[in-house]
């Protein structure tokens, strides 16, 4: 009697949650400390002077504008929001205090005004997300959904993080092809406006993401959001290789005006010893970020 052969061993899917692939992209390095290592650095800024403030450094505005937006989100108004601001200490006393909160209020109640374009009707019913793809199960919920598409605002300038925070969510609601859902995504910030249209290789790109995820949790990658971010987007735009690594290699170093991305404490310590804007840098830069330069359509803001 004879016996078929048993099947072949197959392993079982590698299982993803996306909040995780999100905080990975975000810094993949922070990503594996935490998760691998169970160290957690101190990302403090710093004690701040104790002078009275009369022009806010730009920490102390982002901090107000963040205040004045989140009161805005849950209150739908800034009345009265005045005397609370001040007696906080957050701005400068007498008439200049009273022109900044003024810029500031003004400015978050036209980002609001912009967004009610994209928030008419209701909101759509969450999707759950349980996907197989090429041996990755990813699982996690789809939120904030309208008719217009998904969408995703920050009350700050869009940052590369944000940018990959949303082309993931993006990928995932493509390849979900849930029935009378939009297969468009926004990303709104201070600055800009993004649309990304649908992604036909939507499930492609996102098992690159995965196995670049899965590479990433076994060493740190020479990947970085910001300088990768400006090496991709100079080559997109005609740069060559030359000066688009220079561009790079400014946004990591820094400069007399701005703290560089090398400076970031997690990269600091997996990188401090060696120079990683290497050819691994350039290739993950463009694998990663390529997609996301071609597909998406961007508006500056007024």
């Amino acid at each position: 009697m004879s016996h078929s052969s048993p099947p072949p061993f197959q392993s079982p899917p590698k299982k993803i949650e996306l909040g995780q692939l999100c905080r990975f992209f975000a810094n993949p390095a922070k990503f594996v400390i935490n998760q691998r290592l169970n160290i957690y650095l101190d990302e403090g800024a710093g004690v701040l002077d104790e002078r009275e403030p009369f022009q806010l450094s730009g920490l102390e505005k982002y901090q107000l504008e963040q205040d004045l937006f989140g009161r805005v989100l849950e209150k739908g108004s800034l009345q009265d929001f005045f005397p609370v601001i001040r007696a906080s200490g957050q701005l400068p006393h007498g008439t200049p205090g009273e022109l900044l909160y003024g810029q500031s209020r003004a400015g978050v109640e036209a980002f609001l005004r912009d967004l009610l374009s994209f928030t008419q009707g209701k909101i759509l019913e969450p999707l759950e997300v349980d996907l197989s793809i090429g041996g990755f199960q990813l699982v996690g919920r789809l939120e904030n959904i309208y008719a217009a598409g998904l969408l995703r605002f920050r009350y700050a300038d869009v940052k590369p993080r944000d940018r990959l925070n949303l082309w993931i969510h993006h990928l995932i609601l493509n390849m979900t092809g849930a029935k009378d859902y939009p297969g468009s995504s926004w990303l709104i910030g201070k600055d800009l406006q993004c649309l990304y249209p649908p992604v036909s290789e939507s499930g492609k790109i996102l098992q690159s993401l995965l196995q670049v995820y899965w590479e990433g949790m076994a060493k740190p990658l020479h990947f970085f959001p910001g300088s990768s971010w400006v090496y991709a987007e100079a080559l997109a735009k005609g740069k060559d290789e030359e000066r688009a690594m220079r561009a790079a290699r400014k946004e990591w170093l820094g400069d007399d005006y701005s703290h560089g991305e090398g400076e970031d404490p997690y990269f600091h310590i997996c990188f401090k010893n060696v120079d990683p804007l290497d050819e691994e840098f350039e290739n993950l830069s463009v694998e990663i970020f390529e997609p996301i330069v071609k597909c998406q359509e961007e508006n500056k803001r007024e």
